[in-house]
């Protein structure tokens, strides 16, 4: 069973915020580009050395029943809700977006159902507001939805929109 906390200390954005049909507008064209920039690229090759989990919903839950034991918060306003934008969401291929103004100590929940050795994470900010993308990340495992939990790795997010990809040294 493995924690994700998704710290991020951020100073304060003075961009001027962006409506939510304009952010679905950004969201719509950054789906297209990112499509058509893979489209040509070769899945990754099955091997011990070169397999990737498959993200399962079932790893995590949302709604506001899951903050607290999934999850640390979940966006609450005109920008999302609980029930669409929390880690099964993210799980599914969408984003997890943490409460307004909740920028330290954020963190998921994943229960992968069964001892599993992880080598490397992947993780990618948001491509409009970059300015509240975590700075800081670490990956934890533990035995228990409740912990004990131990640090595997500590990294720096990107604050930009480009994926990076984390390695994690075996116990």
């Amino acid at each position: 069973r493995n924690k994700a906390p998704m710290g991020a200390e951020v100073a304060d954005c003075t961009q001027e915020p962006v409506s939510a049909e304009n952010l679905a507008q950004i969201e719509l064209d950054e789906a297209v580009r990112l499509s058509k920039a893979h489209a040509g690229r070769a899945r990754p090759s099955t091997g011990p050395e070169n397999t990737w989990l498959v993200a399962d919903p079932k790893w995590s839950q949302s709604g506001t029943s899951a903050i607290g034991k999934w999850v640390s918060s979940i966006i609450d306003d005109e920008f999302g809700d609980p029930d669409n934008s929390g880690p099964k969401q993210l799980l599914e291929g969408g984003i997890w977006t943490s409460r307004r103004g909740r920028r330290t100590n954020q963190w998921i929940v994943f229960d992968l159902e069964k001892e599993t050795l992880v080598t490397e994470i992947r993780t990618r900010g948001h491509y409009v507001n970059t300015t509240f993308n975590p700075r800081r990340m670490q990956w934890q495992t533990g035995l228990a939805l409740d912990g004990p939990w131990t640090t595997a790795v500590t990294f720096s997010g990107k604050q930009d929109s480009d994926w990076l990809a984390t390695k994690i040294e075996p116990p």
